[in-house]
């Protein structure tokens, strides 16, 4: 059974009227040798079973995954056509990530030979990268843009008069990142907590030194008198899109916004290097996501599952835990707990 989703046209906010679809629809190939415009290829992919933040266990499932960005889907929605009986029997099932969507699929679709799940549906938050940095800022607030310029200022001033951050491009300046890097990611809270950090599997890292031989790499370090404190690492594809991929902290400097710091360096540096016509947060929302966004686009993960009394369960399980969380999240909000259980839980971790 093929997929059954209407693709939409593009619907954001905070969107520049001069931004058109068409600027999303050029073609060229993505962002690595494992995503090749509009290719489908055979993955294992994890579906992590979460209560709130915390991660109880995750199981495999060996999936036909389309590698392509949500920008090539919107210039040719048939790419992301697929039929259960035409993947070999050796695999699961196929998916879609960050489908656009118009209007939200349902949750859990039984259909006559697999089973369609929707677990996440979500705003893709990207900024479109035009005209200069100080023309980007003023998309804030008054009081926003003096923020992080403050913010900026102080870190600067607090670490010896001026913010030392690197950013790294060839193979060998990718392996010293990646190293640093990982040291940092072993302290974030999403490491901790979630064990979703910046991978540490050698096949991972094989893979980011590939693409920085080819130029479509970017890691960031941010230093605080000498000691490395945050990282971002980016990907780039051949048609001008810059994926933000992981990104951490150490929470000992916490007080300083190095994360803020980060950003506000790394969107200075892009504005003027114009290498990327867009930054793309890539899946998931928050409010750091929204803040620094000028636009986003609705789109949904999208699993076609073997049908199976398994699958069923698992799926069903995977579901019900989220409403769960979904649950505790509202009743936390509704007794104004939200954020200091979040901040108990991350400091625990």
């Amino acid at each position: 059974m093929a997929l059954r989703l209407n693709l939409p046209v593009r619907r954001a906010i905070r969107q520049s009227p001069t931004i058109m679809a068409a600027e999303f629809s050029r073609p060229g190939e993505s962002v690595s040798k494992e995503m090749t415009q509009g290719s489908w290829r055979e993955k294992r992919v994890a579906l992590r079973f979460l209560l709130g933040e915390i991660r109880l266990f995750a199981t495999q499932f060996s999936m036909f995954t389309l590698n392509a960005h949500f920008t090539d889907l919107l210039g040719n929605p048939e790419q992301a056509a697929m039929a259960i009986e035409q993947i070999p029997p050796t695999a699961d099932g196929f998916l879609v990530r960050s489908l656009p969507v118009q209007e939200a699929p349902r949750r859990l679709l039984l259909l006559p030979d697999s089973i369609q799940y929707v677990p996440t549906q979500y705003q893709r938050f990207y900024v479109v990268i035009q005209s200069s940095f100080e023309e980007y800022l003023r998309k804030f607030s008054s009081k926003s843009r003096n923020t992080l310029r403050r913010k900026v200022r102080r870190f600067a001033e607090s670490s010896g008069g001026q913010a030392d951050w690197r950013e790294y491009r060839t193979v060998e300046e990718m392996r010293q990142f990646y190293g640093v890097a990982l040291q940092i990611s072993a302290l974030t809270y999403q490491e901790r907590l979630l064990k979703a950090g910046l991978p540490m599997d050698p096949g991972f890292q094989t893979e980011v030194l590939e693409l920085a031989s080819r130029g479509l790499t970017r890691g960031y370090l941010l230093y605080y008198r000498g000691r490395a404190i945050a990282y971002m690492l980016c990907t780039l594809t051949n048609t001008g899109v810059s994926l933000y991929q992981y990104v951490g902290y150490d929470p000992g400097f916490r007080s300083w916004s190095p994360g803020t710091v980060l950003f506000c360096l790394v969107f200075e540096k892009l504005f003027s290097q114009r290498d990327s016509r867009i930054f793309d947060f890539t899946e998931g929302e928050g409010d750091q996501k929204r803040f620094f966004a000028t636009a986003s686009i609705r789109c949904a993960d999208v699993y076609h599952f073997r049908r199976s009394g398994r699958v069923l369960f698992l799926v069903v399980l995977h579901s019900g835990l989220d409403l769960l969380s979904r649950a505790i999240v509202q009743t936390l909000d509704r007794l104004k707990l939200r954020t200091w259980v979040k901040k108990f839980l991350r400091s625990r971790a």
